[in-house]
Protein backbone atom coordinates (compact mmCIF):
# COMPACT_ATOMS: atom_id res chain seq x y z
CA UNK A 1 0.00 0.00 0.00
CA UNK A 2 1.44 3.38 -1.07
CA UNK A 3 0.18 6.95 -0.79
CA UNK A 4 0.95 9.34 -3.66
CA UNK A 5 0.43 13.10 -3.90
CA UNK A 6 -0.67 13.92 -7.44
CA UNK A 7 -2.52 16.90 -8.93
CA UNK A 8 -4.06 18.16 -5.66
CA UNK A 9 -5.11 14.64 -4.76
CA UNK A 10 -3.94 12.04 -2.34
CA UNK A 11 -3.90 8.71 -4.11
CA UNK A 12 -3.99 5.28 -2.46
CA UNK A 13 -2.05 2.85 -4.64
CA UNK A 14 -2.76 -0.77 -3.71
CA UNK A 15 -0.74 -3.65 -5.13
CA UNK A 16 -2.69 -6.89 -4.72
CA UNK A 17 -0.94 -10.14 -3.91
CA UNK A 18 -1.84 -13.78 -4.50
CA UNK A 19 -5.21 -13.18 -6.15
CA UNK A 20 -4.07 -10.39 -8.44
CA UNK A 21 -6.12 -7.30 -9.31
CA UNK A 22 -9.10 -8.94 -10.97
CA UNK A 23 -11.15 -9.39 -7.77
CA UNK A 24 -11.01 -5.63 -7.12
CA UNK A 25 -12.40 -4.72 -10.53
CA UNK A 26 -14.94 -7.55 -10.30
CA UNK A 27 -16.30 -6.25 -6.96
CA UNK A 28 -16.49 -2.72 -8.32
CA UNK A 29 -18.39 -3.91 -11.35
CA UNK A 30 -20.85 -6.14 -9.48
CA UNK A 31 -21.35 -4.26 -6.19
CA UNK A 32 -20.10 -0.81 -7.09
CA UNK A 33 -17.67 -0.82 -4.16
CA UNK A 34 -14.67 -2.66 -2.76
CA UNK A 35 -12.97 -2.77 0.63
CA UNK A 36 -9.19 -2.49 0.71
CA UNK A 37 -7.16 -3.60 3.75
CA UNK A 38 -10.47 -4.11 5.59
CA UNK A 39 -10.81 -0.38 6.41
CA UNK A 40 -10.86 1.60 3.14
CA UNK A 41 -14.22 1.48 1.36
CA UNK A 42 -13.93 2.70 -2.23
CA UNK A 43 -16.63 3.10 -4.86
CA UNK A 44 -16.31 3.02 -8.64
CA UNK A 45 -16.16 6.82 -8.72
CA UNK A 46 -12.94 6.75 -6.66
CA UNK A 47 -11.09 4.46 -9.11
CA UNK A 48 -8.56 6.18 -11.39
CA UNK A 49 -6.61 3.20 -12.74
CA UNK A 50 -7.75 0.76 -15.44
CA UNK A 51 -7.61 -3.00 -15.50
CA UNK A 52 -4.84 -4.38 -17.65
CA UNK A 53 -5.74 -6.93 -20.25
CA UNK A 54 -2.25 -8.38 -20.23
CA UNK A 55 -1.98 -11.56 -18.09
CA UNK A 56 1.54 -10.64 -17.06
CA UNK A 57 0.29 -7.38 -15.60
CA UNK A 58 -2.41 -8.76 -13.30
CA UNK A 59 -0.46 -7.63 -10.25
CA UNK A 60 -0.25 -3.97 -11.31
CA UNK A 61 -1.18 -1.34 -8.67
CA UNK A 62 -4.81 -0.27 -8.42
CA UNK A 63 -5.24 3.44 -7.64
CA UNK A 64 -8.06 5.23 -5.80
CA UNK A 65 -8.66 8.87 -4.86
CA UNK A 66 -8.43 9.00 -1.08
CA UNK A 67 -8.54 12.77 -0.52
CA UNK A 68 -8.74 16.12 -2.28
CA UNK A 69 -6.50 19.09 -1.39
CA UNK A 70 -8.41 21.97 0.24
CA UNK A 71 -6.00 24.79 1.07
CA UNK A 72 -3.21 23.29 3.14
CA UNK A 73 -5.16 20.12 4.03
CA UNK A 74 -6.18 16.96 2.22
CA UNK A 75 -9.85 16.31 3.01
CA UNK A 76 -10.53 12.58 3.27
CA UNK A 77 -13.97 11.42 2.28
CA UNK A 78 -15.83 10.35 5.42
CA UNK A 79 -17.40 7.43 3.67
CA UNK A 80 -14.04 5.84 2.81
CA UNK A 81 -13.01 5.45 6.47
CA UNK A 82 -16.57 5.25 7.86
CA UNK A 83 -16.20 8.47 9.87
CA UNK A 84 -18.85 10.72 11.34
CA UNK A 85 -16.58 13.79 11.35
CA UNK A 86 -14.56 15.23 8.49
CA UNK A 87 -10.87 14.38 8.42
CA UNK A 88 -8.23 16.90 7.32
CA UNK A 89 -4.58 15.85 6.94
CA UNK A 90 -1.90 18.46 6.40
CA UNK A 91 -0.22 18.30 3.00
CA UNK A 92 3.29 18.04 4.53
CA UNK A 93 2.58 14.84 6.48
CA UNK A 94 4.61 11.76 5.52
CA UNK A 95 1.80 9.48 4.38
CA UNK A 96 2.11 5.76 4.98
CA UNK A 97 -0.02 2.83 6.07
CA UNK A 98 0.82 3.37 9.76
CA UNK A 99 -0.94 6.78 9.71
CA UNK A 100 -4.23 5.05 8.99
CA UNK A 101 -3.93 1.52 10.35
CA UNK A 102 -2.51 0.12 13.58
CA UNK A 103 -1.72 -3.55 14.12
CA UNK A 104 -4.54 -5.99 13.26
CA UNK A 105 -5.86 -3.35 10.85
CA UNK A 106 -7.30 -1.20 13.63
CA UNK A 107 -8.51 2.08 12.13
CA UNK A 108 -6.65 4.88 13.90
CA UNK A 109 -8.94 7.65 12.71
CA UNK A 110 -11.93 5.44 13.39
CA UNK A 111 -10.92 5.32 17.06
CA UNK A 112 -10.23 9.06 17.19
CA UNK A 113 -13.54 9.78 15.46
CA UNK A 114 -15.49 7.91 18.15
CA UNK A 115 -13.88 10.09 20.84
CA UNK A 116 -14.49 13.43 19.11
CA UNK A 117 -17.58 15.46 18.26
CA UNK A 118 -15.62 17.84 16.00
CA UNK A 119 -13.82 17.60 12.68
CA UNK A 120 -10.33 16.12 12.95
CA UNK A 121 -7.27 18.10 11.84
CA UNK A 122 -3.75 16.68 11.92
CA UNK A 123 -0.76 19.01 11.54
CA UNK A 124 -0.77 22.49 10.08
CA UNK A 125 -1.93 25.80 11.52
CA UNK A 126 -5.60 25.10 12.23
CA UNK A 127 -6.45 26.16 15.81
CA UNK A 128 -7.86 22.72 16.67
CA UNK A 129 -5.22 20.65 14.88
CA UNK A 130 -3.40 17.78 16.55
CA UNK A 131 0.29 18.77 16.25
CA UNK A 132 2.38 16.50 14.06
CA UNK A 133 4.63 15.58 17.00
CA UNK A 134 1.62 14.74 19.15
CA UNK A 135 0.10 12.60 16.43
CA UNK A 136 3.36 10.68 15.98
CA UNK A 137 3.47 10.08 19.73
CA UNK A 138 -0.11 8.82 19.58
CA UNK A 139 0.85 6.36 16.85
CA UNK A 140 3.78 5.06 18.88
CA UNK A 141 1.47 4.23 21.80
CA UNK A 142 -1.25 2.40 19.90
CA UNK A 143 -1.54 -1.18 21.25
CA UNK A 144 0.65 -3.73 19.52
CA UNK A 145 -0.61 -7.12 18.39
CA UNK A 146 1.16 -8.82 21.31
CA UNK A 147 -0.31 -6.33 23.77
CA UNK A 148 -3.85 -6.89 22.49
CA UNK A 149 -3.38 -10.67 22.71
CA UNK A 150 -1.97 -10.49 26.23
CA UNK A 151 -4.79 -8.20 27.34
CA UNK A 152 -7.46 -10.56 26.02
CA UNK A 153 -5.75 -13.54 27.69
CA UNK A 154 -5.42 -11.61 30.95
CA UNK A 155 -9.13 -10.73 30.98
CA UNK A 156 -10.17 -14.33 30.32
CA UNK A 157 -7.63 -15.68 32.81
CA UNK A 158 -8.85 -13.37 35.57
CA UNK A 159 -12.39 -14.76 35.19
CA UNK A 160 -11.39 -18.41 34.87
CA UNK A 161 -9.00 -18.18 37.83
CA UNK A 162 -12.05 -18.20 40.09
CA UNK A 163 -12.81 -21.73 38.92
CA UNK A 164 -9.66 -23.17 37.30
CA UNK A 165 -5.89 -22.98 37.65
CA UNK A 166 -4.63 -21.21 34.52
CA UNK A 167 -1.46 -22.64 32.97
CA UNK A 168 0.18 -19.23 32.81
CA UNK A 169 -0.17 -15.90 34.57
CA UNK A 170 -1.43 -13.93 31.58
CA UNK A 171 -2.11 -10.78 33.61
CA UNK A 172 1.55 -10.64 34.56
CA UNK A 173 2.56 -11.22 30.92
CA UNK A 174 0.27 -8.40 29.80
CA UNK A 175 1.79 -5.93 32.27
CA UNK A 176 5.29 -7.03 31.28
CA UNK A 177 4.57 -6.33 27.60
CA UNK A 178 2.88 -3.01 28.45
CA UNK A 179 5.75 -1.86 30.65
CA UNK A 180 8.30 -2.60 27.93
CA UNK A 181 6.63 -0.03 25.70
CA UNK A 182 6.79 2.70 28.34
CA UNK A 183 4.37 5.56 28.82
CA UNK A 184 3.87 8.80 26.99
CA UNK A 185 5.58 11.88 28.39
CA UNK A 186 3.73 13.41 31.34
CA UNK A 187 4.22 16.78 32.97
CA UNK A 188 5.32 16.25 36.57
CA UNK A 189 4.44 18.66 39.37
CA UNK A 190 7.51 18.02 41.52
CA UNK A 191 10.01 20.00 39.39
CA UNK A 192 7.65 22.98 39.28
CA UNK A 193 7.28 23.24 43.08
CA UNK A 194 10.81 22.09 44.02
CA UNK A 195 12.31 25.56 44.39
CA UNK A 196 9.45 26.80 46.57
CA UNK A 197 9.51 23.66 48.74
CA UNK A 198 13.28 23.87 49.20
CA UNK A 199 13.10 27.50 50.36
CA UNK A 200 10.14 26.72 52.62
CA UNK A 201 11.93 23.95 54.48
CA UNK A 202 15.22 25.87 54.59
CA UNK A 203 13.37 28.69 56.34
CA UNK A 204 11.77 26.18 58.71
CA UNK A 205 15.15 24.61 59.47
CA UNK A 206 16.73 28.00 60.22
CA UNK A 207 13.83 28.95 62.49
CA UNK A 208 14.07 25.72 64.52
CA UNK A 209 17.87 26.07 64.70
CA UNK A 210 17.55 29.62 66.02
CA UNK A 211 14.92 28.55 68.56
CA UNK A 212 17.19 25.83 69.93
CA UNK A 213 20.25 28.11 70.05
CA UNK A 214 18.49 31.10 71.61
CA UNK A 215 19.82 32.15 75.01
CA UNK A 216 16.34 32.95 76.25
CA UNK A 217 13.53 30.56 75.41
CA UNK A 218 9.92 31.76 75.19
CA UNK A 219 7.12 30.63 77.49
CA UNK A 220 6.02 27.01 77.26
CA UNK A 221 2.75 27.93 75.51
CA UNK A 222 4.51 30.00 72.86
CA UNK A 223 7.17 27.32 72.38
CA UNK A 224 4.50 24.68 71.84
CA UNK A 225 2.62 26.86 69.34
CA UNK A 226 5.78 27.40 67.27
CA UNK A 227 6.76 23.72 67.34
CA UNK A 228 3.29 22.51 66.37
CA UNK A 229 3.41 25.02 63.48
CA UNK A 230 6.61 23.33 62.24
CA UNK A 231 5.11 19.87 62.73
CA UNK A 232 2.23 20.69 60.39
CA UNK A 233 4.80 21.24 57.64
CA UNK A 234 6.45 17.90 58.41
CA UNK A 235 3.08 16.11 58.75
CA UNK A 236 0.81 17.71 56.11
CA UNK A 237 -1.80 15.00 56.61
CA UNK A 238 -3.04 16.91 59.66
CA UNK A 239 -5.50 19.59 58.57
CA UNK A 240 -6.54 20.88 62.01
CA UNK A 241 -4.79 21.27 65.38
CA UNK A 242 -6.63 22.01 68.64
CA UNK A 243 -4.92 23.02 71.88
CA UNK A 244 -5.73 21.21 75.13
CA UNK A 245 -8.79 19.25 73.99
CA UNK A 246 -10.93 17.74 76.76
CA UNK A 247 -10.54 13.99 77.29
CA UNK A 248 -12.97 12.26 79.62
CA UNK A 249 -11.44 10.04 82.31
CA UNK A 250 -14.11 7.35 82.84
CA UNK A 251 -12.59 6.22 86.13
CA UNK A 252 -12.20 9.48 88.05
CA UNK A 253 -15.10 11.13 86.17
CA UNK A 254 -12.86 14.11 85.42
CA UNK A 255 -11.63 15.85 82.28
CA UNK A 256 -7.99 15.43 81.29
CA UNK A 257 -6.17 17.65 78.82
CA UNK A 258 -3.37 16.86 76.38
CA UNK A 259 -1.22 19.53 74.72
CA UNK A 260 -2.70 19.19 71.23
CA UNK A 261 -5.27 17.18 69.29
CA UNK A 262 -4.29 16.50 65.66
CA UNK A 263 -7.03 15.90 63.08
CA UNK A 264 -6.14 14.36 59.69
CA UNK A 265 -7.97 14.80 56.38
CA UNK A 266 -10.40 11.95 57.14
CA UNK A 267 -11.25 13.26 60.62
CA UNK A 268 -9.16 10.65 62.49
CA UNK A 269 -7.35 12.05 65.53
CA UNK A 270 -3.94 11.66 67.17
CA UNK A 271 -2.43 13.28 70.26
CA UNK A 272 0.80 15.17 70.82
CA UNK A 273 2.78 16.26 73.88
CA UNK A 274 5.49 18.91 73.40
CA UNK A 275 8.21 19.45 76.01
CA UNK A 276 10.73 22.29 75.95
CA UNK A 277 14.27 20.99 75.38
CA UNK A 278 16.62 20.98 78.32
CA UNK A 279 20.35 20.48 78.73
CA UNK A 280 19.79 17.15 80.42
CA UNK A 281 19.69 14.07 78.24
CA UNK A 282 16.52 12.12 77.56
CA UNK A 283 18.06 8.96 78.98
CA UNK A 284 20.10 8.57 82.12
CA UNK A 285 23.86 9.22 81.85
CA UNK A 286 24.48 6.28 84.16
CA UNK A 287 23.21 2.75 83.68
CA UNK A 288 20.87 0.46 85.52
CA UNK A 289 21.98 -3.13 84.94
CA UNK A 290 24.05 -1.92 81.98
CA UNK A 291 21.10 -0.06 80.42
CA UNK A 292 20.42 3.65 80.00
CA UNK A 293 16.78 4.15 80.96
CA UNK A 294 14.49 7.09 80.04
CA UNK A 295 14.50 10.09 82.33
CA UNK A 296 11.37 10.84 84.32
CA UNK A 297 10.12 13.61 82.02
CA UNK A 298 10.24 11.31 79.00
CA UNK A 299 8.78 8.25 80.71
CA UNK A 300 6.09 10.43 82.30
CA UNK A 301 5.09 11.91 78.94
CA UNK A 302 4.88 8.45 77.38
CA UNK A 303 2.75 7.14 80.25
CA UNK A 304 0.51 10.21 80.08
CA UNK A 305 -0.13 9.74 76.36
CA UNK A 306 -0.80 6.02 76.79
CA UNK A 307 -3.48 6.80 79.38
CA UNK A 308 -5.09 9.50 77.23
CA UNK A 309 -5.22 7.14 74.25
CA UNK A 310 -6.79 4.49 76.50
CA UNK A 311 -9.38 7.02 77.72
CA UNK A 312 -10.22 8.06 74.15
CA UNK A 313 -10.77 4.47 73.05
CA UNK A 314 -13.07 3.91 76.05
CA UNK A 315 -14.93 7.14 75.25
CA UNK A 316 -15.78 5.79 71.77
CA UNK A 317 -18.74 7.13 69.82
CA UNK A 318 -19.81 9.44 72.66
CA UNK A 319 -16.40 11.04 72.51
CA UNK A 320 -16.61 11.42 68.75
CA UNK A 321 -19.92 13.28 69.06
CA UNK A 322 -18.63 15.47 71.91
CA UNK A 323 -15.43 16.48 70.14
CA UNK A 324 -17.20 17.01 66.80
CA UNK A 325 -19.75 19.31 68.43
CA UNK A 326 -17.06 21.20 70.34
CA UNK A 327 -14.97 21.95 67.24
CA UNK A 328 -17.74 21.99 64.61
CA UNK A 329 -17.18 25.66 63.75
CA UNK A 330 -13.48 25.06 63.06
CA UNK A 331 -13.71 21.75 61.18
CA UNK A 332 -14.14 21.55 57.39
CA UNK A 333 -17.78 21.36 56.33
CA UNK A 334 -19.22 17.89 56.90
CA UNK A 335 -16.17 16.53 58.73
CA UNK A 336 -16.72 14.41 61.83
CA UNK A 337 -14.03 13.51 64.33
CA UNK A 338 -13.23 9.79 64.49
CA UNK A 339 -11.60 7.93 67.36
CA UNK A 340 -9.93 4.98 65.62
CA UNK A 341 -6.98 3.65 67.60
CA UNK A 342 -5.30 7.05 68.07
CA UNK A 343 -1.53 7.25 68.22
CA UNK A 344 0.62 9.72 70.08
CA UNK A 345 3.67 11.89 69.44
CA UNK A 346 6.10 13.07 72.09
CA UNK A 347 8.50 15.90 71.18
CA UNK A 348 11.16 16.11 73.88
CA UNK A 349 14.87 16.51 74.56
CA UNK A 350 18.04 16.59 72.50
CA UNK A 351 19.95 13.61 71.17
CA UNK A 352 23.05 15.31 69.74
CA UNK A 353 24.88 14.98 73.05
CA UNK A 354 24.19 11.27 73.61
CA UNK A 355 26.95 8.69 73.57
CA UNK A 356 26.75 5.72 71.22
CA UNK A 357 25.50 3.43 73.99
CA UNK A 358 22.89 6.00 75.03
CA UNK A 359 21.73 6.33 71.42
CA UNK A 360 21.43 2.56 71.12
CA UNK A 361 19.35 2.26 74.31
CA UNK A 362 17.24 5.26 73.31
CA UNK A 363 16.48 3.57 69.97
CA UNK A 364 15.41 0.43 71.85
CA UNK A 365 13.06 2.56 73.95
CA UNK A 366 11.59 4.20 70.86
CA UNK A 367 10.95 0.90 69.14
CA UNK A 368 9.31 -0.48 72.26
CA UNK A 369 6.60 2.20 72.06
CA UNK A 370 6.50 2.78 68.28
CA UNK A 371 3.17 0.98 67.83
CA UNK A 372 1.49 3.55 70.08
CA UNK A 373 3.75 6.57 70.63
CA UNK A 374 6.32 8.14 68.31
CA UNK A 375 9.17 9.63 70.37
CA UNK A 376 10.92 12.46 68.52
CA UNK A 377 13.82 14.61 69.72
CA UNK A 378 14.51 18.11 68.49
CA UNK A 379 17.62 16.82 66.74
CA UNK A 380 15.38 14.31 64.94
CA UNK A 381 13.34 17.25 63.65
CA UNK A 382 16.49 18.99 62.41
CA UNK A 383 17.66 15.82 60.68
CA UNK A 384 14.29 15.31 59.00
CA UNK A 385 14.29 18.88 57.75
CA UNK A 386 17.82 18.43 56.36
CA UNK A 387 16.76 15.29 54.48
CA UNK A 388 13.68 17.02 53.06
CA UNK A 389 15.77 20.00 51.91
CA UNK A 390 18.23 17.63 50.26
CA UNK A 391 15.31 15.85 48.56
CA UNK A 392 13.98 19.05 46.98
CA UNK A 393 17.48 20.24 46.07
CA UNK A 394 18.08 16.93 44.28
CA UNK A 395 14.84 17.30 42.29
CA UNK A 396 15.81 20.84 41.25
CA UNK A 397 19.29 19.76 40.15
CA UNK A 398 17.97 16.72 38.29
CA UNK A 399 15.49 18.76 36.27
CA UNK A 400 17.70 21.73 35.44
Amino acid sequence: MEFIKRENRLILSYTPNLRGESWIYKNLQSAGEVRIAKRFLFKSEDLISAKSEEPDLEFEPVEFILAELRGEYYQVKKRILNLENSLYLHKDLRFSRKIFLAERDISIFGRIDKLSSDDIYVGGSHHAAIPTEGFEELLSHFPTSTEVTRYAQARISSILSEYLNPKKDYLQKFHRVRNLRGDRHVDLLLPDVAEFEQHKFEATYCKLKDMLNAEETPSENRWQEEIVDILQLLYPKYVRVFREPPIRDPFSKTIRRVDFLLVDASGTIDLIEIKKPSDSAIVTPGTYRDNHVPLRELSGSIMQLEKYIFFLNRWGSDGERTLTQRYAAELPTGMKIKITNPSGIVIAGRSHNLSNTQLLDFEVIRRKYKNLVDIITYDDLLNRLERIIDHWRHIRNTNC
